[in-house]
């Protein structure tokens, strides 16, 4: 720059110029030394550009409102008509439409039109021998539980039918049981094979259907009573209290039969 000047003043010979010369050039120098200034545009951009980085993934998860959930539609109540009146309602039964049973059934049976058929063997020779099978349930009939079912005999079958807790033979043993043979009501305790009580009852044609329906009580109280569909008048009963431990074993449910053949066809149990 000082070049430039000198060489300036070199040129212009006259003093009256020097000075205005001057500070056009230092002017200029002055401007052109200064930063240069962009004017900002005047569009604002409305959604401002931001990466993922500055934001940490949100783990707020929003609530759904009841109204904003399908709702599933219910499933129709299927309910089970009792066999018998005024005996509560109906919260299991079998009707043997299958081998898929709640008994264990001991000797040879069928399912016949929706009938359980437990019979004696074909050629079978030993008559004398008690009982040839069984129907014994796998579950336990709580306190307060009504037991139904719908059965008849054929062939002269004789049978019990009851309540049954622990192993024969041993002291564990309680049974209460109707007698088709001998027309009775029994009560096994223990070890011993004949009854430690019995009970007179009746000892009507099997060969046609007849209902059976026993219940326990907390307290040891057993109700238990036969009869035909529709004729109350051919029902026998059984009402007794056979102790407070009638309320604590856990009974089940069994039919054993001799000869002949034992046809069920409705199980149900009530509450």
């Amino acid at each position: 720059m000082k070049k430039v000047i000198m060489k300036i003043l070199i040129i212009t010979k006259h003093k009256t110029l020097y000075i205005p010369i001057l500070c056009f050039l230092l002017f200029s120098f002055a401007c052109s030394s200064a930063p240069s200034v962009t004017t900002p545009s005047m569009a604002v951009s409305t959604v401002p550009s931001v990466t993922a980085a500055n934001f940490p993934l949100s783990t707020y998860t929003p609530e759904v409102t009841a109204t904003s959930q399908l709702s599933a539609t219910p499933l129709p109540t299927v309910t089970i008509t009792p066999l018998a009146a005024d005996l509560g309602q109906v919260i299991f039964s079998e009707s043997f439409n299958d081998l898929e049973l709640p008994f264990n059934v001991w000797g040879p049976g069928r399912i016949e039109s929706g009938v359980l058929v437990v019979e004696q063997e074909a050629g079978y020779k030993s008559p004398d021998v008690w009982p040839f099978g069984g129907v014994y349930g796998k579950t336990t009939i709580p306190a307060g539980v009504t037991t139904i079912i719908l059965f008849k005999t054929a062939g002269g079958s004789s049978f019990n039918i009851g309540y049954h807790s622990g192993d024969y033979g041993t002291d564990a043993l309680r049974r209460f049981s109707y007698n088709s043979g001998s027309g009775k009501w029994d009560l096994y305790q223990g070890k011993s094979a004949t009854p430690l009580k019995s009970w007179k009852a009746r000892q009507p044609n099997f060969g046609t259907w007849h209902y059976f329906a026993i219940k326990r009580s907390v307290n040891g109280d057993v109700d238990a009573s036969i009869w035909e569909p529709n004729k109350p008048e051919t029902m026998f009963v059984f009402h007794g209290n056979l102790g407070s431990e009638w309320s604590t074993h856990e009974f089940t449910f069994f039919i054993d039969y001799h000869l002949g053949s034992f046809m069920l066809d409705e199980y149900q149990e009530l509450k």
